[in-house]
């Protein structure tokens, strides 16, 4: 025959293993969170700094039509961070639009040493050939 403590001491063990698995699965969702928050933290810095290095290579490639107007495009690499192996590959080319326009098609391509971390961005500019 069970002593009342014997019954009070196994319902303090279940008490404590519900509290335990309570506390454990809310750290362990606090967890994810954090975790998910920084991965979509780091994909916002890559998308932002993917749109600079896409407007960089449009003034570039700008600048090389303006200093030789028979440049019609080139491919461009830019290290970002030697020690990470990150780097992005920028891809300009020209296409005639009309009398007095062109228009400038921008590749950007984030280089992740990860395969499943790489970005792309494609814009297209407008290039008036007219001067005015």
């Amino acid at each position: 025959m069970r002593t009342s403590y014997q019954r009070r001491s196994g319902i303090a063990a279940i008490v404590v293993l519900v509290v335990t698995s309570v506390i454990m699965s809310i750290v362990a969702s606090a967890m994810v969170a954090t975790v998910r928050s920084n991965r979509e933290r780091k994909v916002e810095r890559d998308q932002i700094q993917l749109r600079f290095i896409n407007e960089a290579g449009a003034l570039r490639a700008v600048k090389k039509w303006k200093d030789d107007p028979s440049f019609s495009g080139d491919e461009w690499v830019l290290p970002i961070d030697p020690q990470s192996g990150l780097s992005a590959t920028i891809r300009s080319s020209f296409q005639q639009e009309g009398k007095g326009s062109k228009m400038i098609e921008i590749v950007s391509i984030l280089d992740h040493p990860n395969p499943h971390h790489r970005m792309q961005l494609t814009k297209t500019y407008p290039v008036q050939t007219s001067k005015e």
